[in-house]
């Protein structure tokens, strides 16, 4: 039977990765996260959906089936990014998805708005995103090596258009191993200087606690973190 992954903690139906209590839903749906960060969305008299955003104010994307979203962004131009995970596939992957400011899923993202990516073949999850000034995403979250367990920071960076990075990793990819410990990334920084510092947690059969990693923008592990190897470090 296949599981979600763990960090040595009890998962119900309604937990997933790093302890967090979600609500888990056959399908994504984003209109309170997208009201919530675009209030120009969101009629200011009753808190009444806004009619021009979606049908009725409300917007439901499908991927593959059971489908997660776990954070979202504003760009720049008005447009909306969503991520999260597809648990329609084995294994679950990342998903990403973007919309223009009245709901209607970008054209010019990935041909129809969508992106699902898999990053070692196991069970994915994305848990946050940040965006570049050049208009690049990243998102972050955990990939792992098993059904059961080799949990480890995850980040994949996509131009702007949808496809994958190429100059960042390996094909877009990479994680970073936080040795004898399942460890997830829960949120990301961009430095002013281009470097990215992923924050999360790491647990091992004696305990657990915060997990840091900085990549230089190439997605490269900062060498000189030292506490747990390089780049990484735990708390």
């Amino acid at each position: 039977m296949r599981t979600q992954p763990h960090f040595g903690r009890d998962h119900s139906a309604a937990q997933f990765p790093f302890g967090v209590l979600r609500l888990f839903a056959a399908t994504i749906s984003t209109a309170a996260i997208l009201c919530s960060i675009a209030p120009r969305h969101v009629k200011a008299a009753g808190g009444a959906l806004d009619s021009a955003f979606g049908p009725g104010g409300k917007v439901t994307t499908h991927f593959n089936g059971n489908d997660l979203a776990n954070a979202v962004a504003l760009q720049p131009d008005g447009k909306i990014v969503v991520v999260g995970t597809s648990f329609g596939v084995t294994p679950p992957d990342f998903v990403v998805a973007r919309y223009n400011p009245d709901g209607r899923l970008d054209t010019s993202f990935d041909g129809d708005g969508r992106v699902t990516t898999d990053i070692l073949g196991f069970p994915d999850s994305a848990e946050t995103i940040a965006l570049q000034p050049d208009g690049k995403i990243i998102v972050g979250g955990q990939a792992t090596t098993s059904f059961q367990s080799g949990g480890r920071f995850a980040l994949v960076r996509y131009n702007s258009n949808g496809s994958l990075d190429t100059t960042f990793g390996t094909g877009g990819k990479v994680t970073a191993v936080f040795t004898g410990n399942e460890a997830g990334a829960r949120d990301i920084v961009i430095q002013p200087d281009g470097k990215i510092v992923a924050v999360g947690t790491a647990q091992s059969p004696t305990g657990g606690g915060v997990a840091l990693a900085r990549y230089n923008a190439d997605g490269s592990l900062e060498l000189g973190c030292g506490c747990n190897g390089p780049g990484c470090c735990i708390d």
